[in-house]
């Protein structure tokens, strides 16, 4: 087969464009069908012609950084650099390397257009830099750990609500173990253990405790896929922290047990109501006025036993009127069974 024929045959079919141009005056000798496909230059109009005359470079510092490599080295390898290819200035890389023609020094160039591959590793970057920043909002993590070369990998925010540096954290692991309240360590060991075995998800709060005596509540959920013969290959979950939330959650929790405590304890009537019709107030503070049996049967019906007629629609005014203006109400209302009054306030 002719050597010329088959050298012709490999330029003219390669997937990337290609250009011969001479080493000293940079003239192109010849270019393939994929570089005429991305530059929109015939052949006949590049043939003859440099790259700079054709305006393919949009920066000459740049071609004299390539041309001082080459000479340097011979050849250079994914230089990555923007060229103007039909109007357009796209990314790609650039490989050269000075070959001998016949009567000439030439360099054959190769031109690999990365514009999609840049502008999907970008898009790659924005949607990470979104999750993180939802994570951290959150307050809320991943994990995955493969469990045939036991990895563990964690996202930032998991080093966030662990405290730890990610900067030479290769036993983090040992740092989660470390870090899980020692009375909550048996608990989170056998909920995984269990998960393993049962082939299950699973879920669990525990906490963490930190070296000054601060605690936090996380809530931890995991998965893990198995092959086809059941073995485990790879877990994965998610870590948030509840901190905030469990406070709240035991505050209020107080909170009602002072309550309950007061309203049973004064010879008072105490109670949580609908403020629009005045229903469904706390049994706990009624044992003082009505018996058990009536109070478990007839919940709704306390305010009537409490108020006459006309009481029961000036209190469901004042109440409308207070809580429209955010001021407490006072009222004093009369007992229908024993025409007793009561002082009726709240705090809205």
């Amino acid at each position: 087969m002719d050597a010329g024929l088959d050298y012709r045959i490999i330029f003219n079919k390669a997937a990337n464009g290609m250009a011969i141009t001479e080493f000293d005056s940079g003239r192109i000798v010849d270019v393939n069908e994929a570089w005429i496909r991305s530059t929109g230059i015939q052949r006949v109009q590049a043939v003859g012609r440099s790259a700079l005359e054709l305006g393919l470079w949009p920066d000459v510092s740049v071609r004299e950084a390539c041309l001082a490599e080459l000479k340097q080295h011979g050849r250079m390898v994914d230089f990555e650099t923007d060229l103007i290819m039909k109007s357009v200035e796209t990314a790609h890389l650039i490989s050269g390397e000075i070959v001998e023609l016949p009567g000439k020094r030439c360099i054959l160039w190769e031109f690999r257009d990365i514009s999609e591959h840049k502008r999907m590793h970008e898009e790659l970057r924005a949607s990470e830099a979104r999750l993180k920043e939802a994570q951290r909002m959150a307050l809320i993590g991943n994990w995955e750990l493969n469990l045939i070369n036991n990895e563990l990998i964690w996202s930032e925010e998991i080093y966030r609500i662990f405290e730890i540096d990610p900067v030479g954290s290769d036993k983090i692991y040992e740092a989660f173990l470390n870090a899980v309240h020692p009375d909550d360590r048996e608990a989170v060991d056998q909920a995984y253990t269990i998960s393993l075995e049962n082939r299950s998800p699973y879920e669990i709060i525990h906490r963490l405790l930190f070296p000054d005596g601060r605690i936090k509540h996380v809530h931890e959920r995991c998965e893990t896929i198995y092959d086809d013969a059941g073995r485990p290959l790879r877990s994965f979950g998610t870590v948030q922290d509840i901190t905030a939330r469990h406070q709240t959650e035991e505050a209020l929790q107080k909170s009602n047990e002072r309550f309950f405590h007061l309203a049973s304890s004064v010879p008072a009537y105490f109670a949580y109501v609908n403020a629009d019709t005045l229903r469904k107030p706390c049994k706990a503070s009624l044992n003082h006025f009505l018996p058990p049996s009536r109070l478990a049967t007839e919940p709704a019906l306390v305010y009537p036993l409490f108020m006459v007629s006309s009481s029961r629609m000036t209190a469901l005014s004042k109440c409308t009127v207070s809580r429209a203006r955010g001021r407490p109400l006072k009222f004093t209302c009369r007992d229908m069974q024993a025409n007793r009054y009561w002082m009726l306030q709240s705090n809205l």
